[in-house]
């Protein structure tokens, strides 16, 4: 359910929330680390890959298109607030004749392309992940669902399953979409 692998494997920068709705919730210092977590986020992404020579099938390049006149004027504003308040220069708009050149189609108008995103076969990747923490020593507890856990300190954990429990000095706590 939502679980690597069933995914589209879309690698962007940022959240699911514009900067601009981010500002309003959190602020601007926060909201500028938000953005600056979510780039650190794409380039570990990369350097994982290159390191531990994952094969995910990655593709380069992502777009964000408009079918509508009011669509256009916000990829605009979008791409002008990365650029000007985030140095973000990764992007560039696509006018209908290229974008029609790039899908085959005249039903957009326009596009924003993003040169740092992409995608990737994300089961492909968690797998290479998976191989990779094995060859580093690291115990991968499958089939044993964390029912609680404690922390002892800043360097120790116990983590509670449905059939005993684990010590450990790191634990990532992640969830789906679905969530």
């Amino acid at each position: 359910s939502g679980a690597s692998g069933r995914n589209g494997g879309q690698v962007l920068p940022g959240t699911a929330a514009s900067q601009r709705k981010l500002i309003e919730l959190i602020g601007p210092e926060d909201a500028r680390r938000v953005w600056d977590c979510s780039l650190e986020g794409v380039q570990l992404l990369h350097q994982r890959i290159r390191k531990y020579g994952i094969d995910c099938d990655w593709q380069s390049g992502h777009l964000h298109v408009a079918d509508k006149p009011r669509q256009v004027a916000e990829l605009l504003e979008w791409q002008r607030e990365l650029q000007d308040d985030y140095g973000y220069a990764s992007t560039r708009l696509l006018a209908q004749g290229e974008l029609r050149e790039v899908l085959g189609t005249a039903r957009y108008i326009h596009a924003l392309y993003d040169t740092a995103a992409g995608h990737l076969d994300p089961l492909a990747y968690t797998r290479g992940l998976a191989q990779a923490a094995d060859k580093a020593g690291a115990i991968v507890h499958e089939y044993s669902p964390a029912v609680d856990y404690e922390a002892h300190g800043a360097t120790s954990i116990s983590l509670r399953t449905t059939q005993g429990v684990v010590r450990c000095e790191h634990l990532l706590l992640a969830g789906n979409a679905l969530l």
